[in-house]
């Protein structure tokens, strides 16, 4: 997470108000390098194997206090400018993890005899959803990072990472981000020594997939793909050596149900890149590009043929302002 800006008074003058204070902070995106599936687990969940690294496309969370003890959230979608592609609605309520994560927060806080106020969130999408990115559980990370902040609460990484894992399998991810190993439903957390920057270029054209249905369509595999070479690729620090052993397990079932999935994956590697893959559950597709010029001129081409969603990117590094939230 990256905290944009902050605005904090931990000891206002006697009469003052406090509704001033402010946090904002910075999501980023998600793609996973490799994902495979070792088995099913007893609760209905799979035991996953998975390399995931950040990359700098970002929704906008900016956390205000407020004189009541209430949790107003405000959703709204930065306007892309893509043809062919619709924004999925945002829930304001409950439904959303950004929500789910303030009350989170809020109950451990209580247990711990933390006061908390009431807050003002306002989420600017640019991430979209169901589309295997992580916008969703980035963004709830990204408000545990954040009313920690607003609230002084001065909790350690490894609680909040705790929280995390109550609200979803990849939230505890985007509490670090950068380049991890992802085990068991994705909450354990192996931080992977990175020296590869990826230049990228992301697309989607259709509306986002149901996980457990692609899940549903995936079969556990016999012997499955070991995930050591992809660790060992990334410490290599060589981008044709990281597209060498891109996996998704999760790719064939989501592409019979989204076929657009195979068709961006070809215009991808038609088009120069030097792998290109889906990313989690889908229906995101990224291609590794040679440097940030062909990123660029692959995202044009992509945007020429109205092909949907459109992104020219990169990965970016360790994201992990925590050490802060106790000064």
């Amino acid at each position: 997470m990256f905290v944009r800006r902050l605005n904090l008074d931990r000891n206002p003058m006697p009469g003052h108000s406090r509704s001033g204070q402010f946090v904002e902070i910075l999501a980023p995106a998600k793609i996973n390098l490799f994902l495979e599936i070792l088995g099913k687990r007893g609760d209905g969940f799979h035991d996953l194997d998975m390399v995931m690294t950040s990359v700098g496309l970002y929704d906008t969370l900016s956390f205000s206090e407020s004189a009541d003890q209430q949790i107003q959230l405000t959703c709204k979608w930065e306007s892309t400018g893509c043809m062919n592609w619709q924004p999925e609605e945002i829930p304001s309520t409950q439904e959303n993890l950004v929500y789910q994560a303030a009350l989170a927060l809020r109950n451990h806080a209580r247990a711990i005899g933390k006061p908390t106020t009431g807050v003002e969130v306002t989420l600017l999408k640019r991430i979209p959803t169901r589309a295997g990115l992580g916008g969703g559980s980035s963004d709830a990370a990204a408000t545990l990072i954040g009313l920690s902040y607003l609230w002084g609460l001065s909790l350690e990484t490894e609680q909040l990472i705790d929280i995390a894992a109550e609200l979803g399998s990849d939230v505890p991810y985007f509490i670090r981000g950068g380049v991890a190993r992802c085990q068991s439903r994705g909450e354990q957390i192996t931080h992977v020594e990175d020296h590869c920057h990826l230049n990228i270029v992301l697309a989607q054209a259709d509306s986002g997939l149901s996980t457990p249905d692609v899940f549903a369509g995936c079969e556990v595999p016999e012997s499955p793909t070991r995930i050591q070479p992809m660790v060992d690729a990334v410490s290599s620090g060589d981008p044709a050596r990281v597209s060498s052993q891109l996996h998704n397990r999760l790719y064939v079932p989501a592409s019979r149900l989204a076929p657009s999935v195979r068709g961006i994956e070809k215009t991808m590697m038609d088009a120069g890149c030097l792998a290109a893959t889906m990313t989690g559950s889908g229906t995101a597709v990224f291609g590794i590009c040679r440097n940030a010029t062909q990123a660029r001129r692959i995202a044009g081409l992509l945007r020429s043929r109205q092909i949907g969603w459109v992104q020219a990117t990169s990965t970016i590094p360790v994201t992990n302002y925590l050490p802060l939230l106790a000064s």
